[in-house]
């Protein structure tokens, strides 16, 4: 098991070579993620119209929002906090064991806030609106998505790991995995952090021009 172990480690190096070792949990991320889309737009029809009328509110009001160069920074500031909270929380799971639930519970969270997001604005917003906000919600998550995605991935890896290969553990050959993944873990910090800057900055910037062309 200890080989097994250091296999791992090595092929973080190289991802393209290690494919098949992180297939089986990239594709089941990838399908509760599926799922939690699903589930989110269905979730919709259960809301009443004083529910619905309280949300397209919050929605038009995000439509007309003006947002200055100064007012971005302590926006930034806190998106960023919650994104890595999330990020954070993948990562902590990944070193327990107990854990492997709980972050598919993650990734599907976050899949049914997505479908539900898209699918009531597609319900209850006018056209013009509709290609707006879909577009506000499709350009940062199109960056944040692959990083909890793959988060996720190699959460559950790890995590399989040390319940799969405890001898390894006890050989001491744990560690080089465990920098790895914290390697990584730093790495996908760093992406979110690029994904916040077009969540914060780009969102915003579509939404004033969606209101300057009507």
């Amino acid at each position: 098991m200890a080989a097994s172990w250091a296999a791992r480690g090595e092929g973080g190096r190289s991802w393209e070579s290690s494919w098949s070792r992180y297939a089986p949990y990239f594709l089941l991320c990838l399908l509760v993620f599926a799922l939690g889309l699903a589930f989110g737009g269905l979730a919709t029809g259960v809301l009443d119209r004083g529910e619905r009328l309280q949300l397209l509110t919050s929605m038009e009001r995000l439509v007309h929002w003006e947002t200055g160069p100064m007012a971005l920074v302590p926006l930034y500031r806190r998106a960023l906090i919650e994104n890595l909270k999330v990020l954070g929380l993948l990562y902590i799971l990944g070193i327990s064991v107990a854990g492997i639930p709980l972050v598919l519970a993650v990734l599907f969270f976050r899949g049914f806030v997505i479908g539900f997001a898209v699918a009531y604005v597609s319900q209850n917003v006018h056209w013009l609106g509709i290609a707006t906000l879909l577009a506000t919600v499709v350009v940062q998550n199109l960056f944040m998505v692959p990083v909890y995605l793959v988060a996720g991935t190699l959460a559950l890896w790890f995590s399989v790991g040390l319940l799969s290969s405890r001898r390894g553990i006890a050989r001491g050959s744990l560690w080089p995995a465990f920098g790895g993944y914290t390697g990584m873990g730093v790495v996908l910090a760093v992406a979110l952090a690029w994904a916040t800057v077009v969540e914060v900055a780009g969102s915003p910037l579509l939404l004033h021009v969606s209101h300057l062309i009507r």
